[in-house]
């Protein structure tokens, strides 16, 4: 019996601090991205 197999059969659902700071990531990247195309248009 191996008792580190069980752990990776299951993935567990990201946890919700793991989601905020993908949420927050997102949306500095976003920042950049428009921040980049109105400097283009200007």
């Amino acid at each position: 019996m191996t008792t580190g197999q069980d752990d990776k059969k299951t993935p567990k659902p990201p946890s919700m601090q793991r989601k905020l700071i993908w949420l927050g990531a997102a949306l500095v990247a976003l920042y950049f991205i428009a921040d980049g195309i109105i400097g283009l248009l200007k």
